[in-house]
Parts: C-alpha cells; structure tokens; sequence
C-alpha cells in the first residue's frame, strides 16, 4: 500500500491506494513519527482509493489501532466500501472502530473539499 497524508491541526488523514504489502505496519508508522512531536487528536484513514484489503493491510491497521492508543490519539475510518467494512468488522471484533462515509466524516471534523 501506498501512503499519502493531510494535515489539518491535530488530525491527519491518511489516504491509502494499492494493496497490502509485507512491511506496511512499518511504513504506515514511519509516517506517523513524524508528526509526533506536534499534537495528534485524530487519525483518518481513507479509503476511497481502495476497493479491498488484504491480511498485509489488516495487520497494518491492527498496528495503528495499537500505536494510536499507546500515544493517545483516536483512528477513524471514512470511504470504506462494503466489502472493505466487512473485513474491518470482522478482522477486529475486539476494538471499537469508527467508520464513516466521506460526507459524515467531513461533517464530523468540519473539512470541506
């Protein structure tokens, strides 16, 4: 998978394209690193660029999951499709997880595009 990222103040919005790939937990939290030393609420996955996701790319958000609460910032999802849903759903039935289409979720965090 590829990843590109926003900044907004204290929330990042990552987008992700391409598949998952062996190594992708590590790439997606180099990212991440980065902004660390500025104030992160919030981080947004967007998945509007992908149709599905494979087992390379759910270890990667389950790591995500777990660096987000470590350094206390919240993951929300937005633009998942059906399928990419389904999988979340189901792959991480242990964590709350927030999933919002793109109109909620540019409502929610008051970005307009």
């Amino acid at each position: 998978m590829n990843f590109t990222h926003t900044r907004y103040s204290d929330l990042i919005i990552v987008t992700v394209t391409g598949i998952g790939e062996y190594g992708d937990d590590v790439k997606l939290i180099k990212l991440l690193e980065k902004q660390i030393p500025e104030k992160i609420s919030t981080v947004a996955i967007n998945f509007s660029q992908v149709d599905t996701i494979n087992s390379a790319a759910v270890a990667a958000i389950m790591y995500l999951l777990k660096y987000g609460d470590e350094h206390n910032f919240d993951v929300v999802f937005y633009a998942a499709n059906d399928k990419i849903y389904m999988i979340l759903e189901r792959a991480l039935p242990k964590y709350s997880i927030n999933i919002f289409t793109e109109d909620e979720f540019y409502k929610k965090y008051n970005i307009t595009v």
